[in-house]
Formats: C-alpha cells, structure tokens, sequence
C-alpha cells in the first residue's frame, strides 16, 4: 500500500480505495439463510426479513417466519420444543443414537435409541453414572422410583435421581422402555438454577414425547 500511495495520482488512490472496500463488502455479505424454490425460481429469504419476488407476472411481498414451538422427529420418535432451544443428533455407537437439547443453566433432555440392547437394564448404571462423582465430592444423593405414561399410553420406569450440596441441587429422572431387541433410554435434568424457561422446555418434552409402542 505505501508503493501505491507513492506512485498513484490522488484520484487514482481513492478510486483504487473505493474498489477495495467495495470488494470486500461484496466478500463478505452474509447470504441469505434460506432459499425458496417456486416453480424452479430460488427466492433468498431471511427469517423475519421481508423479500420481493416476481411470481406469474406480478410482484409478490414473500415474509418468513418461525413458529416458537418446533416438532422433533427421528426414528419414530417425536417431541415438540421451543424454537429457541434446538436438538442435535449423534450416533454414540453403531447400535446406539443420541438425541440431546440443552439450556444456557444447564437444564437438558437427552434420548438415547439402542438397538439389540434392553435400556431398561440400564437404569442404575446411568444413576451412578450421572451422581457418583457429586457423591464423591460430598453431595448427599437419594433415588426413588418413578414411571411416566406417554400421551399415546407406553409407558417409561426408572428412578428420580436427587443431588444436593450447600448451594446447588440437582434433579434427574431416568427412564427406559424397551426389551432385548432394543428401546429408549429418556433423561430429564434440571438444577436449583432452572428458569421457568427451562421448566417450560422440559415439561413441553415429556408432554409431547411419543415413542414408538414396540421397538421398531
């Protein structure tokens, strides 16, 4: 740049300048995050953002916008969410699936999906699992059980994990349905630090959740 300023006429320098910061904004524009296909005609829309497209002639005012609440679905499972909070998807092993969505304090729900595994077995292995590192740092843990008849009548069994020390506690139900050839292992955490935000997530998930009725 400083041969540049030495040998360009001032005029060329701003011309040259102005070109510069044009192609950089061109570089780097953020494009749009959907695109909407009609009739082989791609409309670039951005949430909220109202766009103009020519449809059949006339100009048509295209808005795209998000319902808070979305449904989840994967493996013949289901569950509806706020939009703000969203699932993700993993294979932990070749036979088993993860399905997990989390809040900033640490609320989370968690789906498990084995195959050729009973998860029913499973349930005091994730109780140790989750609680004996608080145990071993002095955190008084108690169990009891529980079970949840889904909305389509399946039911889950498990245990209600709790976690407390001075200053903070914790809340895990753990629940499983399944046999042998596979089936669901279903978690639900939550801490003393929980928002209604949270308590809405988690109560929406459970309220929704469906399950396939056999292990498919």
């Amino acid at each position: 740049m400083e041969l540049i300023r030495r040998t360009q006429p001032a005029g060329c320098r701003h011309r040259l300048a102005a070109a510069c910061l044009l192609a950089m904004m061109a570089c780097t524009a953020p494009a749009a995050d959907y695109v909407l296909e009609i009739d082989g005609q791609k409309i670039d829309l951005d949430l909220d953002h109202p766009a103009n497209a020519t449809l059949g002639g006339k100009t048509a005012r295209l808005l795209l916008r998000q319902n808070s609440q979305q449904t989840w679905r994967n493996d013949g499972m289901s569950f509806e969410h706020p939009a703000a909070f969203a699932p993700s998807r993993r294979t932990i092993e070749k036979n088993i699936t993860q399905t997990i969505m989390s809040t900033p304090t640490g609320s989370v729900v968690l789906v498990q999906h084995y195959l050729g595994v009973d998860p029913t077995a499973l349930i005091d292995f994730m109780v140790k699992t989750v609680s004996d590192e608080e145990v071993k740092a002095g955190y008084t843990r108690t169990t009891r059980k529980t079970s949840r008849k889904l909305a389509a009548g399946n039911v889950l069994a498990g245990q209600i994990v709790h976690t407390e020390h001075p200053g903070e506690s914790w809340d895990r139900e753990i629940l499983a349905t399944g046999n042998a050839d596979g089936g669901y292992l279903v978690v639900g955490m939550t801490n003393d630090s929980a928002t209604d935000v949270d308590h809405a997530m988690i109560d929406l998930f459970w309220r929704t959740l469906a399950l396939p009725a056999a292990h498919e």
